[in-house]
């Protein structure tokens, strides 16, 4: 004869864990306000800032580096075969024009993921701030605070 598994007994839920209806209505409110803040702001950002945001975005991507990869492969490759059939190659061995591409690609990439950096520095209230806290926030966050030098600034003033 099998006995059963003893199961507890179903405790009834502690009142500390529920929350009261008030509760339930003052986090309704928290989160209506929040959803509000991010709508208004969402209407604050410009065209040209969402369409920048996209191509970052897709800069971020792993498959943006696996499509650079890629790409660069079958450049050569392109080259390779080319010489094999006897034809002329359209960028040599040592691929100046590739070199060129991936450069202006790398530039402006690094131009795009830059200008993204401003504004989140703008909206954390640093931008062009100094001072101990924003030197505290450029230590934090790893960066190295840009201070020209005292005669720098006096000499253009």
């Amino acid at each position: 004869m099998r006995s059963k598994p003893a199961v507890p007994p179903a405790s009834p839920p502690d009142a500390r864990d529920t929350p009261s209806e008030s509760e339930r209505d003052q986090i309704s409110q928290n989160i209506e306000a929040v959803l509000e803040f991010y709508a208004r702001e969402e209407q604050k950002i410009s065209r040209s800032q969402r369409i920048l945001e996209r191509i970052s975005h897709f800069f971020g991507q792993p498959a943006f580096l696996g499509f650079i990869l890629l790409f660069v492969a079958l450049w050569m490759l392109a080259n390779a075969v080319m010489r094999q059939f006897g034809m002329a190659e359209f960028d040599p061995a040592p691929f100046f024009w590739l070199q060129g591409i991936v450069g202006l690609g790398a530039l402006l990439t690094a131009t795009v993921v830059l200008d993204q950096a401003e504004p989140a520095r703008q909206a954390r209230g640093t931008a062009g701030a100094s001072g101990p806290e924003s030197d505290a926030i450029d230590r934090a966050e790893g960066r190295q605070a840009y201070r020209p030098a005292g005669r720098v600034e006096a000499r253009f003033a």
